[in-house]
């Protein structure tokens, strides 16, 4: 599905109109069919995630590997196989502000910028089909918090989330470099983009001004913290429930 042809354009329209549906819906109901959207949704974004990388997108039982599972945990989206069940947890709060302020942002930028190994597939594959349902839920999620009314983003967390992702990235940098130094991984096999900014238009764009692995990404972080500075501020008086 190669970016912004007709199949790319239909998928993002779709992707819209299930976004908006969702948060009217959510929005309508009571809290206990609230809470059960939100189940179902985060439960679609974790299945996926194990579908695609413990399972190899089969259902042979001879594909099931917890070791690719977990290297895959060093990847910024597939690391949500964890966060999100945690952010399902009342207490977790900084988890939730997690994906709404990092997770959710990042994985938007899939349904514009998405690899090579999407684009050269064809937009009925399961293999693309999964991509796109794995990020939609990172993007939905956190949206139907705020369309249920137990959630906004919040100032006192803008900070710890943005060193908590300055952090997993550097971490998962150092994986990659690990691996690429010690085990023989060729840098486009790497867990993370850190070392691999050929990925995508706006890595590489990025890469050609600050030419140094990781500090390339920087500017993305800044941008990242300002869209969430302004929506701290678009959601100041939001008056929430309990979650």
């Amino acid at each position: 599905m190669e970016l912004w042809s007709p199949n790319h354009i239909i998928y993002l329209m779709i992707t819209c109109l299930i976004i908006v549906s969702m948060m009217v819906i959510i929005s309508k109901v009571d809290k206990k069919n609230q809470t059960i959207i939100l189940y179902v949704t985060g439960s679609v974004g974790v299945l996926g995630i194990f579908f695609r990388y413990a399972m190899n997108l089969s259902f042979d039982p001879q594909n099931f590997s917890v070791q690719r599972l977990a290297l895959e945990m060093f990847q910024i989206c597939n690391f949500n196989f964890i966060l999100i069940p945690l952010a399902m947890i009342k207490k977790f709060e900084g988890v939730r502000q997690y994906l709404f302020m990092f997770s959710m942002l990042a994985a938007s930028t899939a349904f514009v910028f998405y690899d090579y190994d999407i684009a050269n597939n064809q937009w009925y594959s399961l293999n693309t089909i999964n991509f796109w349902v794995n990020h939609l839920v990172i993007v939905l999620l956190p949206l139907l918090f705020v369309a249920s009314n137990r959630f906004k983003p919040k100032v006192s967390y803008l900070l710890p989330v943005m060193f908590s992702a300055f952090l997993y990235v550097a971490l998962s940098g150092i994986f990659s470099w690990y691996l690429i130094e010690f085990q023989g991984v060729p840098r486009e096999s790497t867990y993370s983009y850190v070392f691999y900014p050929e990925v995508n238009a706006v890595f590489r764009y990025l890469y050609t001004l600050i030419p140094i692995y990781f500090v390339y990404l920087i500017p993305i972080g800044v941008v990242i913290a300002m869209i969430n500075a302004a929506l701290i501020l678009l959601f100041k008086r939001k008056q929430i429930d309990t979650f």
